[in-house]
């Protein structure tokens, strides 16, 4: 008897989690293509069960072939897809998108890639830097979002928090808005920082008619907030990376930053060990806090500039029509777009915009046409 379509795209030919007696298994589904009738899902079922590892669960009379489980030590899940496709049939794709978070630089990017991967089912992995975005093809029902979260982590970074329909009903753009906090703060953090060092290195240069030491109590006041307040990303991203046992560009930042500061402070407060030691007696505030404000002068731009292009895809996109008129004979009615076939007559009146492009029909009204 065959099978129709929507059952074929359901079937599922492989493992997925439940518990085995001895030991854990772990259940997969595997949405298989290219079957169409029982003949098909014997051929898929005897070839699956050839892979090690595989047993099939007890089947009810009536009930489709379509559970499996995975015992401890079975071979990846490349393997049953192999399987599959030397049987002669296909095991169907989904794309999911996941907002990455943290990213700054084409290292963060490969890395990323790189723990999506490994993640069980992933086929291909594409990352955006200038969108932020991850597009992950992989085989439906063999990866959780939790799964790519906790992958994601695992390298450093983290998957931000999508728009809620919530936000979308009352017609705010919560995307937008964080972006938009994002660039205040980074403006507000990289304006006082130079504006900071620029004071600490005219200080250095002015020749007060006193021992230029005696600043080295005012500059640790002005540089410590600097250091603490707008270079507390970079620790931030330098201890969400360490603890996964990865490096980043915020890794870097942060240890050349604290080291210019940690060895001010030591000759600020410890003079007299210093000349014991025979160190020079100098400070590097103003490097740290010049450091600082120059990389988030970057990142500010770097933010300005993703804003722009998402507004302008976003208002690229808001081109296209949510509805179309379609027109059968006599009547005419408004309905939400799909895509239509050939033979159907869509209307498109005078400065209103139409999704689809096609002839005009000289027996069809003027503002008729054929998508």
């Amino acid at each position: 008897m065959a099978i129709d379509e929507r059952q074929r795209e359901q079937t599922t030919a492989a493992p997925a989690g439940a518990a085995n007696g001895a030991g854990a298994a772990r259940e997969v589904s595997l949405p298989i293509t290219g079957m169409t009738c029982a003949s098909c899902v014997r051929r898929v079922e005897r070839t699956l069960g050839k892979v090690a590892g595989v047993a099939w669960g007890e089947r009810q009379p009536g009930e489709r072939a379509r559970d499996g489980h995975l015992r401890p030590g079975a071979r990846q899940l490349t393997d049953l897809q192999a399987a599959v496709e030397r049987a002669g049939y296909g095991v169907r794709r989904e794309e999911i998108v996941l907002p990455i978070g943290g990213m700054t630089c084409a290292s963060c990017v490969r890395r990323v890639e790189r723990a999506l991967a490994k993640v069980p089912g992933v086929e291909a992995v594409a990352v955006n830097l200038a969108t932020e975005r991850a597009t992950v093809a992989v085989v439906p029902g063999a990866a959780t979002t939790a799964d790519f979260r906790a992958a994601v982590e695992r390298a450093g970074y983290e998957i931000a928090r999508e728009q809620t329909p919530a936000g979308a009903e009352d017609g705010r753009d919560r995307a937008a808005e964080e972006r938009a906090r994002e660039i205040r703060s980074l403006r507000t953090k990289f304006s006082v920082s130079l504006a900071v060092g620029a004071l600490l290195m005219a200080a250095m240069f002015i020749p007060w008619p006193f021992d230029h030491t005696r600043l080295f109590p005012l500059m640790f006041l002005l540089s410590t907030p600097i250091q603490f307040w707008a270079g507390w990303q970079f620790y931030r991203g330098a201890w969400a990376a360490g603890k996964h046992g990865s490096t980043n560009m915020s890794t870097l930042v942060a240890i050349g930053t604290t080291a210019a500061y940690g060895y001010s402070v030591f000759v600020t407060f410890f003079p007299g060990v210093v000349e014991r030691l025979g160190l020079q007696r100098a400070v590097y505030y103003e490097a740290a806090v010049v450091i600082i404000g120059l990389i988030l002068m970057g990142r500010w731009l770097e933010a300005r500039a993703k804003g722009q292009t998402s507004e302008a895809i976003k208002k690229l996109l808001s081109l296209a029509p949510k509805t179309a008129r379609v027109i059968r004979g006599a009547r005419s009615w408004t309905c939400r777009w799909r895509r239509w076939s050939s033979a159907t007559c869509c209307g498109c009146a005078p400065a209103t915009r139409c999704r689809s492009t096609g002839w005009s029909s000289r027996a069809a009204p003027p503002w008729t046409s054929r998508c």
